[in-house]
């Protein structure tokens, strides 16, 4: 099995609050297909921070492969691919012009030419809109039109059905059906996905559980 991340005894709380996440173990192999679901505000986003090191820990560690991470690095998300549950959170310029090539610029053996030419093709009525006057939706499809160039690496998706509509949401799952295996999938319900995921995790009072 080849590891990616271990929790060892993680806890989280914010200053002022109560414990978010209590004393949490969580081994995560790089080929896993993991589904983890919660209410509202139970703390799944927060763990994906702590696993990835964009949070610390006020208590316990997390190893990425095998050694412990203090903080997300550039070598973190080189396996990584991490798509946050707010899309603004992801952007970077001011319009997908900017976005997409970046994107290129940081991963061009993966974003081409014809990549870009690609992903342009599917919103150059877009292209050059500022981020304010695209809905969340079309921003959030706009993020994920990078995935599909991106299916060796290892994906964690907070809430990535947001705002979607019901011909994106399809288009999505079939990507991840291709995918197969190598993510971490934030939802709120399994109702949506059958048999795609092959662990199921779920986040209420602090505690994590495997079903």
């Amino acid at each position: 099995m080849s590891d990616l991340f271990e929790l060892k005894e993680l806890s989280f709380f914010y200053p002022g609050q109560g414990k978010l996440i209590e004393d949490t173990n969580l081994f995560i192999s790089a080929k896993d297909s993991i589904l983890l679901m919660g209410e509202n505000g139970s703390g799944k986003s927060t763990l994906l921070k702590l696993i990835t090191g964009l949070l610390k820990p006020t208590h316990g560690k997390v190893l990425f492969h095998g050694k412990p991470l203090a903080q997300a690095t550039a070598q973190t998300f080189s396996s990584l691919v991490f798509l946050l549950q707010n899309a603004h959170e992801n952007l970077f310029g001011l319009s997908p012009r900017h976005d997409l090539r970046i994107w290129h610029i940081a991963h061009p053996e993966r974003i081409t030419d014809k990549a870009l030419k690609q992903i342009v093709s599917q919103y150059r009525d877009k292209w050059d809109q500022p981020y304010t006057e695209l809905s969340d939706g079309e921003i959030r499809a706009l993020l994920m039109s990078v995935l599909p160039f991106m299916m060796d690496k290892f994906w964690i998706l907070d809430e990535p059905f947001d705002a979607m509509d019901s011909r994106r949401k399809c288009e999505l799952i079939e990507l991840m059906k291709q995918k197969g295996r190598g993510m971490l999938v934030v939802s709120h319900s399994a109702a949506d996905f059958g048999s795609l995921f092959d662990r199921a995790l779920h986040l209420e009072n602090g505690l994590l559980r495997e079903h």
